[in-house]
């Protein structure tokens, strides 16, 4: 069954959000710097036979693309990958996506209302979740292993490079997580800056 995960831009009210949470929202944009409001999730994905949806960071997608063109990415059987075969792997994001969009609410309060005005601890939690510096941030950044040194240099024999990354079905699935907690809390600050809860 499709469950709908909501799109950000839908129904946002801009001048509902204060500009320092704006100006980091759209700094995670691939082209930052070059259009001042370039969207970060720029296009839904799906996978599976019920479509279900899932968002990575744009950015993230299109360095993920430029490692299987540039022939860096590679199998656990050290076979490079081409956008189509990748795409086993990229459901195992949207599955780990999923787990972490639908159970992230529930770390947060689980036995009370998550908007409880006096719950300052709770508006923390989510702002730290998606207000954190680069290296340290969880957003859904699809990681990767690496290769051991003795078919590392088997490989650069072989193809004049020393730069090499194994896509992991498992590392895959908890970047989704990562990234599905991320969506969804940037969903309810959303939420909570147009009803104004995370204005002083």
């Amino acid at each position: 069954m499709k469950q709908p995960i909501k799109n950000l831009y839908d129904g946002l009210n801009l001048s509902t959000i204060p500009k320092a949470i704006k100006d980091f929202f759209y700094l995670m944009s691939h082209n930052k710097g070059e259009f001042d409001e370039m969207k970060p999730f720029l296009f839904k994905h799906t996978y599976d036979e019920d479509n279900k949806e899932y968002y990575v960071l744009e950015r993230h997608f299109a360095q993920m693309e430029k490692f299987i063109d540039d022939k860096v990415l590679m199998d656990e059987n050290h076979t490079f990958l081409t956008r189509e075969t990748h795409n086993e792997y990229l459901k195992e994001f949207g599955r780990g996506f999923h787990k972490g969009y639908t159970e992230y609410e529930a770390t947060l309060k689980p036995e009370t209302s998550l908007f409880d005005l006096e719950n300052e601890q709770t508006v923390h939690k989510v702002f730290s979740r998606v207000y954190t510096d680069g290296y340290k941030s969880k957003d859904g950044n699809l990681s990767f292993g690496l290769l051991n040194p003795i078919k590392l240099d088997e490989l650069e024999r072989i193809h004049n490079s020393r730069f090499f990354l194994i896509a992991k079905k498992g590392m895959y699935f908890d970047s989704g997580i990562e990234g599905g907690e991320f969506y969804k809390a940037w969903e309810i600050m959303e939420l909570c800056t147009s009803e104004a809860r995370f204005l002083g």
